[in-house]
């Protein structure tokens, strides 16, 4: 639904859809019972799309199944470090990490929530920047970067 025109367009441009490995539902459900509430649909599509890897794809990146747990305390960790007194919301799942920025979405703000961005030094005080309207247009914007 969310992630069938990317898929699409990985095809048309000859990525091989093999190296997409998918989590099982089992294991995105196991996750939402660790967080304790259901993650955005859009995001679990691609969990279920390709959680394990996507090939090349956000291969130097932290946004796969497994680095999920190390990702949310790198965040906080980080935040801590540059003394950034501004908190993640309670309901924000970070799903990106790569050296000193992370991405994060609001798990109530819908089934394609927009993302929000921090970058080590940024003044958040008001606030962290929204970075896309809806998981699914950074999920698109990474992929077209990619190919």
């Amino acid at each position: 639904m969310y992630l069938d025109q990317m898929i699409a367009h990985l095809v048309e441009q000859g990525v091989d859809t093999q190296e997409l490995k998918p989590c099982t539902e089992q294991e995105v459900q196991e996750l939402e019972q660790q967080l304790e509430r259901r993650l955005p649909a859009a995001y679990r599509e691609f969990l279920l799309t390709m959680g394990h890897g996507a090939g090349e794809i956000f291969q130097a990146d932290d946004c796969f199944y497994g680095d999920l747990p190390k990702i949310q305390r790198l965040a906080n960790v980080l935040l801590a470090q540059n003394n950034v007194a501004t908190p993640l919301p309670n309901d924000a799942f970070v799903f990106f990490y790569a050296g000193y920025q992370f991405l994060f979405f609001r798990t109530g703000e819908g089934d394609d929530p927009p993302t929000y961005y921090y970058m080590e030094g940024d003044d958040v005080t008001n606030g962290f920047p929204r970075t896309f309207e809806h998981y699914s247009e950074f999920l698109a914007s990474s992929i077209e970067e990619y190919l």
